[in-house]
């Protein structure tokens, strides 16, 4: 055959070599690291910006590797965070520093970029807080006007204190626009004979309050 007993058993441990060599590929098998590097190795942010490190390294014989695994860390991410990516979101001023290693074990390496976040945060104002009432009262309650004539009604309202908060805010509406309107600024407009209730609201929901006044229309004087 051209073989003998000796050829056939190299054949066969090198066709095993091979299998287990692939079988370790495939289980994520890591190569011999001898030095990584990061860049840059120091870097200055201010407070909402972000920096992206690049991590090299290097097998036994000096070689470039590539296609291997990094894991980022940093020291306070108080000051900086950093993403799988090795992207560095820089939180608050300080300085913090950012370490890539790859491989595990006796045989990791690591590599680290000091990172210095300047400026000031960034702070959300607080929404103004819309006030808790209590009641509401109209003045007048009650009014009687002519046809073509106009009465300015004021709504007070109060807190939970019995205080006046004088910077509420009111909707009106009218019950019967065809008797009456009213504009934005509580100034009520006669239109026809009859009566019609004026009501001046506060506030929304649940908390909110109302008060009405109570118009009566007169034909207008000949």
């Amino acid at each position: 055959m051209g073989m003998n007993r000796k050829s056939l058993a190299l054949v066969g441990a090198m066709a095993c070599a091979a299998s287990g060599a692939a079988r370790a590929q495939s289980a994520g098998w890591q190569p011999s690291v001898l030095s990584v590097r990061v860049t840059p190795s120091e870097g200055r942010l201010q407070v909402g910006q972000q920096l992206t490190l690049v991590v090299s390294a290097t097998d036994a014989s000096g070689a470039p590797l590539g296609g291997f695994l990094v894991a980022f860390s940093t020291s306070d991410p108080r000051v900086a965070t950093v993403g799988d990516d090795g992207t560095v979101a820089a939180v608050a001023p300080g300085t913090a520093t950012i370490t890539a290693q790859v491989g595990t074990g006796p045989g990791a390496r690591s590599a680290s970029a000091r990172v210095r976040v300047e400026g000031e945060v960034q702070r959300t104002a607080p929404s103004p807080r819309m006030p808790s009432f209590r009641s509401v009262a109209m003045f007048p309650a009650a009014g009687r006007i002519r046809v073509g004539e106009m009465l300015q009604l004021t709504p007070r309202a109060k807190d939970m204190m019995d205080s006046d908060v004088p910077d509420a805010q009111f909707a009106y509406t009218s019950g019967d626009v065809r008797i009456a309107t009213v504009s934005d600024e509580g100034v009520v407009s006669g239109i026809a004979p009859g009566k019609v209730s004026i009501t001046a609201r506060v506030g929304s929901g649940p908390g909110a309050r109302s008060a009405t006044a109570a118009i009566e229309v007169l034909p207008a004087q000949p």
